[in-house]
């Protein structure tokens, strides 16, 4: 029997999991700059994007195909930066759209 099927088995969930706290961490400060600043497109596209990158720096090791190119992490930290900033643009454009449909049911009294 191959050992290597146990090992990624235990192990594999937990390497995807660090994979995904790039995203994750990018989209925790979005969120921060979102509340605190409102909606900027650009500051959140370029805040997510270092983070990502220097996350993807230096979690993806660098002797495997993935790793071993900068390019490849600039196309992750993109991707991350562009994914996050759609996520962020939906919430924002679905609370808008529950603020007016609040707005226009509450009646007015004079």
């Amino acid at each position: 029997m191959d050992d290597n099927w146990i090992v990624w088995f235990i192990l594999g969930p937990f390497v995807f999991s660090l994979m995904f706290a790039g995203p994750l961490i990018g989209l925790i400060i979005a969120a921060f700059i979102r509340f605190s600043l409102g909606f900027r497109g650009w500051l959140t596209f370029l805040s997510v994007l270092f983070i990502s990158f220097v996350y993807y720096l230096f979690i993806v090791p660098s002797d495997t195909m993935l790793g071993e190119l900068l390019v490849m992490k600039v196309a992750m930290a993109v991707h991350t930066a562009v994914v996050t900033i759609l996520i962020m643009w939906g919430i924002e454009k679905m609370i808008q759209l529950v603020n007016k449909k609040r707005n226009t049911q509450m009646p007015i009294d004079k």
